[in-house]
């Protein structure tokens, strides 16, 4: 492909420089190039024009690989890897073959470490609870590490809270209340105590024994005073109702128990009674004062008390039974409000047809309330006086139909007379004539005769109905029956009715008794007290049942310890370990703070001598010498050393930073690790 290079240059032109524009055109493997910035190796590769512009093509160079990098570091630090070396392509041009190459190393150890892991949960238990809270729980086996590998670090046994069915709970009874004060201070009395049944819940038995005991008591002897013996039969009651007195007589028996002898008259008086005096009713105490009718402004509230009825034909409550007062909670928002209007204007004319105004004026609202919205002013017409004009009369109409379309009735004819105005003179004569007409009977319409007496009450107490009739005069002549009721019914009412105690609405429950866990929490409810000889209330006012807002942390903890696994040397002294499961906290307990694994030092037996043997190289020296039975041989990089070193100081090194600490126990293992160090 072709390319069209311009290059601005200067041009000397009658002793006077200036720029021109000169362009070349190049192919597509040169480049466009001026003179001037050409360096001379590179000329003869252009071709320039008169002004300096040309086509350079690139400057071949011969094409060779570089020699090969020495070899990589092992991919891996354990067990088989590969390492590369590489070589570059120079010169201008392309090489062939491939510019990386690669072959298979060994790491030390040759194998790498194998990680312990959990297998498949298994699944879960059922429930250790048939009813109530229980536990479930799941397993998994770990498969054990390899070649130094880590062991498993998480929980091989997992939990869950589980619930099949709530647990029936039997209704129970609370502890017995102390006994009562015995009913006599002397002599022989009763004396009780009760106690309260819890109900039942979730299918449990409600409490079946008694809720109340009764048992005698026993203080002292009760005085016997002097007693009189047989009495003579009692006098008639002075009284013919209510208390009277009676009196009789006796003789004196001798007192018991430090009992006062005789010391009355051997005549006795106590009280009759033949019947019951009248009791007139009563009103009981009043109740609270019922929520004010207005949530603002002015309003009412009342509040009412019952009246007990009277007794034996006493008279009954003759007051009110029910009270009212004004209440006031807050402004209630006042509108805008015209006042009165105004008098009428005087009338714009004298006479006929003029107009006369009057306005009023808009109070501002109060309270948020509205503007007035209506007119504050009004006019309407006015009329003071006629103009005199006098009345004539119009010709005679023709005669109306009868009035009555039965029986005698009246037909008018009618002249219309002209009204006077203004003052005139009215019409002076007749200006209607009437007579009689008649075109047949009358229909006669049925009528109700008086009312009868009001029928008993329907009902003995409370609000019932009572009755009275009247009798129809059957109509004549096609007149209408009667139509309105020949009876009627109004209410009546005797005495009250009894009323029945009731039980109001639950009270919401309250708060558990517990923050978690199962707690109690418990509802009541008032009893409307019976009026007028009503039963009480029978039912329970007050409820209990179990809840439950959250689970209770439950910490975390460990189980029991696992074996200890065998030493980790089979001469000398090693280590041996065990290991305990912590079961996971659950909703939000403490984690398991302790450790989870114990490491203990074991020696099963003395290892026999080990020579580290004399071996001399650029990279490792050493001396022959045997090691003693509880030392082992150390070979060491970083600075190399063969040497025997106590077994701990293996376990020590190795922390080290920027060393490698080997160490053997038999003479196969020291010659492979020299081998393994020379190579390196």
């Amino acid at each position: 492909m072709e390319q069209f290079c311009t290059v601005i240059v200067l041009v000397l032109l009658d002793m006077v420089f200036i720029s021109a524009v000169s362009g070349i055109v190049c192919m597509s493997d040169a480049r466009c190039r001026n003179m001037m910035n050409v360096a001379p190796d590179e000329e003869a590769y252009c071709q320039f024009n008169f002004f300096g512009v040309g086509c350079c093509h690139a400057r071949k160079r011969p094409v060779h690989w570089t020699e090969w990098s020495q070899w990589g570091h092992c991919s891996v630090t354990c067990g088989s890897g590969t390492s590369t070396s590489t070589r570059t392509c120079t010169g201008s041009g392309s090489c062939s073959g491939s510019s990386l190459k690669t072959k298979t190393c060994q790491a030390y150890p040759y194998h790498c470490p194998v990680d312990g892991y959990l297998r498949d949960w298994s699944d879960w238990s059922t429930c250790s609870q048939t009813c109530g809270y229980g536990l479930m729980t799941r397993s998994r086996t770990c498969v054990p590490p390899q070649y130094g590998g880590a062991p498993c670090s998480q929980n091989n046994k997992d939990y869950r809270q589980c619930l099949l069915r709530q647990c029936p709970v039997d209704g129970y009874f609370t502890d017995w209340s102390k006994w009562s004060t015995c009913s006599q201070t002397c002599g022989t009395g009763l004396m009780t105590r009760s106690r309260a049944c819890a109900p039942p819940l979730y299918g449990g038995a409600p409490c079946s024994q008694n809720n109340q005991e009764t048992q005698r008591c026993y203080l002292t002897h009760c005085p016997v005073d002097g007693y009189f013996t047989g009495w003579s039969k009692w006098s008639t009651c002075s009284q013919t109702c209510g208390t009277g007195l009676m009196t009789r007589s006796r003789a004196c028996a001798p007192p018991l128990y430090g009992g006062a002898p005789c010391s009355q008259n051997n005549q006795e008086t106590q009280h009759c009674y033949l019947t019951h005096c009248p009791v007139d009713g009563y009103f009981t105490g009043w109740s609270k004062w019922s929520t004010c009718s207005q949530t603002c402004g002015t309003g009412l509230m009342t509040r009412s008390r019952a009246c007990a009825p009277p007794l034996y034909g006493g008279a009954p409550c003759s007051q009110n039974n029910q009270e009212t007062q004004r209440c006031y909670l807050t402004h209630c928002p006042v509108d805008g409000y015209f006042t009165g209007w105004s008098k009428w204007s005087t009338c714009s004319q004298t006479c006929g047809t003029g107009l006369m105004t009057r306005s009023r004026a808009c109070a501002p609202p109060l309270y948020g309330g509205a503007p007035c919205s209506q007119n504050n002013q009004e006019t309407q017409r006015c009329y003071l006086t006629h103009c005199p004009v006098d009345g004539y009369l119009t010709g005679w109409s023709k005669w109306s139909t009868c009035s009555q379309t039965c029986g005698t009735g009246l037909m008018t004819r009618s002249r219309a007379c002209a009204p006077p105005l203004y003052g005139g003179a009215p019409c002076s004569q007749n200006n209607q004539e009437t007579q009689r007409c008649y075109l047949t009977h009358c229909p006669v319409d049925g009528y109700l005769r008086d009312w009868s007496n009001w029928s008993t009450c329907s009902q003995t107490c409370g609000t019932g109905l009572m009755t009275r009739s009247r009798a129809c005069v059957p109509p004549l002549y096609g007149g209408a029956p009667c139509s309105q009721n020949n009876q009627e019914t109004q209410r009546c009412y005797l005495t009250h009715c009894p009323v029945d105690g009731y039980l109001r609405d639950w009270s919401n429950w309250s708060t558990c008794s517990q923050t978690c866990g199962t707690g109690t929490m418990t509802r009541s409810r008032a009893c409307v007290p019976p009026l007028y000889g009503g039963t009480p209330c029978s039912q329970n006012n007050q409820e209990t049942q179990r809840c439950f807002l959250t689970y209770c942390p439950v910490d975390g903890y460990f189980e029991n310890w696992s074996d200890w696994n065998s030493c980790s040397q089979t001469c000398g002294s090693g280590f041996m370990m065990r290991t305990r499961a912590c079961v996971p906290p659950q909703y939000g307990g403490a984690p398991c703070s302790q450790n989870d694994r114990e490491t203990q030092e074991c020696l099963l037996k003395h290892c026999p001598g080990l020579a580290c043997p004399e071996y001399e190289t650029d990279s490792i020296s050493g001396r022959n010498q045997t090691c003693l039975s509880e030392e082992v041989c150390m070979l060491q990089t970083n600075p190399t050393n063969i040497t025997c070193a106590e077994r701990q100081d293996c376990i020590r090194q190795k922390n080290m930073p920027k060393s490698e600490i080997k160490c053997c126990e038999d003479k196969q293992c020291v010659e492979d690790l020299i081998l393994l160090f020379t190579v390196k």
